[in-house]
Formats: C-alpha cells, sequence, structure tokens
C-alpha cells in the first residue's frame, strides 16, 4: 500500500492512544478482567506487528546500502529486490534512475577516453619517428626543412587537440556548475566578419553564400559566439557544394549548405568528440560547439534536407 510508513505510524499513535485511555480511565471505572486482556492483546499485536514491520524494514534498507555501495564501484547491474511500496521504494526507484545515468555517462567517458586516446596517438607517433629518422640520418639535407616543418605540423595539430578538449571540459564543469555567466552580445556583426575573412575561399571554391541576418542579442560571451560561427562557417564550406545559406532570426541561427547529406549512422551522434564525417577536420570543432551552446542554455540540431544540410541554434532553453 503506498505511504505504508505514514500509516504504520498512525496505526501505531492511535492504537497507543487508545492503550493509554484505557488505562487511565480504568482507574475511575474499573473495567472488567476481559476488557483488560484484550487491552493487553491488543498491545501485544502491535508489538508484535512493529516488531515484523521494523525487520523487513531493516533487511530493505540493507539492500539500498549494498546497491549504493555497488554503484560507488561501478557495478551498474545491481539491482535490489524491495518488497514494499512506500517511500523507500520511492528512494530506491530515485537511485535506480541516478544510477542508470552514472552507468550512461561512465560509457561515453570509456569511449571518449579511448578515442582521446586513439586520435593523439597518430600526431604523436609521427613526431616521434620523424625526429628518430632524423636522428639517424636517414634523411638528405634537402629533406630536413621540410622534415621540420612536419614535426612542427603535428605538434601544432596535438596542442589545438588538446587545448579543444580542455575548453569542452570546462565548459561542461561550468555547466554543471550553473556557472555560465550573463553575457549577450549581437551576433550579426560577428557573421558579417566572419564572411568577409571567407570571402576569398568562397570565390576559389565557387561558394554563393546567401545571409539573411537581424540584430539579434543572444546569451553567451563574444569569444564563444566567435568560436561557434567560425566553426559552423568552416563547416558548411568544406561540405558544400555551391552555396552556404545563413539564416539569423530573433530566436534561431541557421548554417546551410548543399552538400552531402550527414551519414545515418553519426546523425545522433556528431557533436559528439571525434566523430568524423567524410570530409571531417579534427572531430572536435562541432563538439566544441555543442559544448558552448549548452552552457548557455541553446538547443542544437542538425538536419538533413532534400538538398544539403542544415545546422540550427534555437533559442529554446533558458538558462537557469
Amino acid at each position: 500500500m503506498k505511504h505504508s510508513l505514514y500509516d504504520f505510524i498512525c496505526i501505531l499513535a492511535v492504537l497507543l492512544g487508545l492503550i493509554i485511555a484505557v488505562v487511565f480511565l480504568d482507574g475511575f471505572f474499573h473495567f472488567p478482567q476481559w476488557a483488560m486482556t484484550a487491552v493487553l492483546a491488543a498491545v501485544g499485536l502491535v508489538v508484535l506487528y512493529a516488531i515484523i514491520w521494523l525487520a523487513v524494514l531493516k533487511i530493505d534498507v540493507r539492500q539500498l546500502i549494498r546497491f549504493a555501495g555497488d554503484v560507488r564501484q561501478e557495478r551498474y547491474q545491481t539491482q535490489a529486490h524491495l518488497s514494499r511500496s512506500d517511500e523507500i521504494r520511492d528512494l530506491y526507484e530515485e537511485l535506480y534512475k541516478m544510477k542508470e545515468e552514472l552507468r550512461i555517462l561512465n560509457n561515453m567517458k570509456e569511449e571518449l577516453l579511448q578515442s582521446v586516446t586513439h586520435n593523439l596517438k597518430m600526431p604523436v607517433s609521427v613526431i616521434y619517428l620523424t625526429a628518430e629518422c632524423m636522428k639517424d640520418g636517414l634523411y638528405m639535407e634537402v629533406d630536413l626543412e621540410s622534415s621540420c616543418d612536419k614535426i612542427m605540423e603535428m605538434s601544432n595539430q596535438l596542442s589545438l587537440q588538446i587545448e579543444t578538449l580542455m575548453a569542452i571540459n570546462r565548459n561542461h564543469y561550468l555547466m554543471q556548475a550553473g556557472d555560465a555567466g550573463d553575457e549577450c552580445c549581437n551576433l550579426k556583426p560577428m557573421i558579417e566578419q566572419q564572411l568577409s575573412e571567407l570571402e576569398d575561399m568562397f570565390a576559389k571554391k565557387g561558394i554563393h553564400c546567401r545571409a539573411e541576418l537581424y540584430n539579434v542579442q543572444f546569451t553567451g560571451s563574444a569569444r564563444q559566439w566567435q568560436c561557434v560561427i567560425q566553426n559552423l562557417m568552416e563547416n558548411a564550406l568544406r561540405h558544400a557544394d555551391s552555396s552556404i545559406e545563413i539564416q539569423l532570426h530573433r530566436t534561431s541561427l541557421s548554417v546551410i549548405n548543399d552538400g552531402e547529406p550527414v551519414e545515418k549512422d553519426i546523425l545522433d551522434t556528431i557533436f559528439q568528440p571525434y566523430v568524423f564525417g567524410t570530409k571531417g577536420k579534427s572531430g572536435l570543432g562541432l563538439a566544441l560547439v555543442d559544448s558552448i551552446l549548452k552552457l548557455n542554455g541553446y538547443a542544437t540540431q542538425v538536419k538533413n534536407l532534400e538538398k544539403g544540410v542544415m545546422f540550427k541554434i534555437t533559442k529554446t532553453l533558458q538558462k537557469e
């Protein structure tokens, strides 16, 4: 029965009140022996019921303690089997939900760790092998400069990946702490500046860009939005066949390219670190974008259109 803990306490209080009342009134009315025997029997039944109830409660509490201990040690397959449907059961169900959330987060952490290890290992290996060949004199003198350039390029890639991962982690930490700040900025001049900087690249690739922009204030720092706009624009430029469209309205920002659709198997995970498309670069750009947007309370969506792909940011999630 629901709320049996509260019901048990109420019943116990009523029975004990009746017993005390009978004992007190017996001094005035001198109840017959059978009445007192009935009172004592009732007392015995109440005590017996209380002992049984507390014994079952102790068993269930022990199961909850064991369950919590298993979760703390990351044994996520554990379960508790409770023989009740009261507040203790409600507590277990909340703990079970927390356990499932922790299990999912732990799996994501393991997958991310494997991806980070794999993707950081490649530039380190290139740097090591190139330096080893240089040390052993396997390069001609004319190749030394190109070898040094390769080491510097791989070092820069490695440094950039580490900085991006640190930024993603910092954004997740700030989001959990509810410390996103309260800055706002106008995205229109930022987008116009980015379009101006990419003008030569558009011309070189034969990309036509159409922009529909309004003066809109979005929550977040200028530095954060510059990063978001740059990554979305560069992503669109890599994948577009002939055109890019940017729409900045009161509650949303959309970047649309007319390139190939996003593969279905990565459509739901494209904002996770080291998820690569066919023309992906580092696998971290969109993950950084997603972490910045979530920090500031925005929803992100990627959608395959009849011709092209749309990345949409929606101002629907309000910051706490």
